[in-house]
C-alpha cells in the first residue's frame, strides 16, 4: 500500500480497462465506498473548482491522504453535489499519455491523477510507486516530471483566499 494514495472510489467504470483497479490488484491502492474512510479524505475531483497544489501536503497528510472518485469523464457532473467535509481538489492539470485521453490536459485516469497529485505535493517516490504499474508510466512522469513544471512562473505558491 502507498501511503498518501489509499483508497479510491469505484462508480461506473468498466472493470477491464480501470486503472485504478489495476492498481487495486497489486496492492497499492484500497477500494473504499461513499462514505467509508474517504469522508475523511482530500478528495481528487474533476469537478471541483479548487486545484490541488503544493500548499495541501499538510493536510493530505493529516488526512491520511487522497482519494480519487474512479469514473468516466462523461459522468463526472454527476458527482459534483458530493459533499466531502476535507474538501474536493481539481486534480493538476498534467498531459495525460494513457491511450483513451492521450495528451488531452486535464482528462487524467484515476492512476495518472493520483500520480500526478502525489508528484504536486512532493511524494515523488510514492508516485513513481504507482506509475510503475502502468505501462505508459514512465512517459507520464517523463511529460509531468516535477522538473518541467518547477521552473513554471508562480508554480508552488499559494492561491488567495
Amino acid at each position: 500500500m502507498v501511503p498518501g494514495s489509499s483508497t479510491w472510489i469505484c462508480t461506473r467504470t468498466t472493470p477491464r480497462k480501470s486503472t485504478a483497479r489495476k492498481l487495486e490488484r497489486a496492492g497499492l491502492i484500497e477500494k473504499v465506498h461513499m462514505g467509508g474512510r474517504c469522508m475523511g479524505m482530500v478528495v481528487l475531483q474533476a469537478s471541483s473548482v479548487r486545484v490541488l497544489g503544493p500548499y495541501d501536503r499538510d493536510l493530505v497528510m493529516e488526512r491520511g491522504g487522497l482519494c480519487a472518485i474512479d469514473g468516466s469523464w462523461n459522468l463526472q457532473h454527476t458527482y459534483s453535489g458530493l459533499s466531502f467535509p476535507y474538501g474536493r481538489r481539481l486534480p493538476p492539470g498534467l498531459v495525460p499519455v494513457n491511450p483513451v485521453n492521450y495528451g488531452k490536459v486535464g482528462r487524467l485516469s484515476t492512476s495518472e491523477a493520483m500520480a500526478g497529485a502525489l508528484l504536486i505535493i512532493g511524494l515523488e517516490r510514492q508516485a513513481m510507486e504507482l506509475l510503475s504499474r502502468l505501462k505508459w508510466g514512465p512517459y507520464f512522469y517523463e511529460m509531468n516530471s516535477p522538473r518541467s513544471w518547477r521552473s513554471t512562473e508562480g508554480a508552488g505558491t499559494r492561491p488567495r483566499s
